[in-house]
């Protein structure tokens, strides 16, 4: 199974960028009906305004209408609700987002995971900020990212035999998707994930890092 991810929670600067990112998304979705992708709209947040939010938004709409694509399916990050936010937290509790397919399959077997039959993932975890590395208000924690992921294939009833390829296009600073990963996969779990993250040559060496410390600590516990 391969999940290719198109996270625009931090809106990319350079729109050539984000271009390039959909042709990839493209092409990759057009190898098999086991891959979907699944695009993440931006937030509102303290960097940004309602006005340039729903312009964003609007624009990844249009490309993802202008792929040869299936109509796309919300699956809507669900956050949980937790006793550390108080009344006055403006941290998100949800997020749009879309799975997308090709249109050129006649089925796909994550059309029957809860994420597509719900149109929602999660409840993902919720960390305090002290908790988080890097924070700004656009960040979710490795734990969220972590269980985002999963929830995109529950149900799908994965062995120990399968294998997932999570495909990040647009990594986050911090390659938040990557770590998460890592540390489910450290957890010795049923089912591996393997990461794949077009990472730009300068976050490479700080995320590469924090993974290989990640495992290091893995193996001398």
């Amino acid at each position: 199974y391969v999940i290719c991810a198109i996270d625009c929670t931090v809106w990319p600067a350079d729109a050539n960028y984000l271009a390039e990112a959909f042709r990839t998304f493209s092409s990759i979705l057009s190898m098999s009906s086991e891959h979907t992708g699944w695009v993440q709209y931006p937030l509102l947040t303290s960097q940004t305004n309602k006005s340039a939010v729903i312009k964003r938004r609007h624009l990844l709409d249009n490309y993802v209408e202008a792929q040869p694509h299936s109509a796309p399916r919300s699956a809507n990050p669900l956050r949980e609700s937790v006793k550390f936010l108080s009344r006055r937290s403006q941290r998100a509790l949800s997020q749009p987002a879309v799975a997308v397919f090709r249109g050129n399959f006649e089925a796909s077997n994550f059309l029957v995971s809860a994420a597509v039959r719900l149109g929602k993932v999660g409840p993902c975890e919720l960390v305090r900020i002290a908790d988080m590395i890097g924070f700004d208000d656009s960040r979710k924690g490795l734990g969220c990212h972590r269980s985002m992921a999963l929830g995109l294939v529950a149900d799908l009833d994965l062995t120990a035999n399968d294998r997932v390829l999570f495909v990040d296009i647009i990594p986050s600073r911090l390659v938040e998707f990557g770590r998460g990963l890592t540390g489910h996969n450290l957890g010795n779990p049923q089912t591996m994930f393997h990461y794949f993250g077009f990472v730009p040559k300068e976050d490479y060496k700080d995320a590469a890092n924090a993974v290989r410390d990640m495992v290091y600590k893995t193996w001398d516990n």
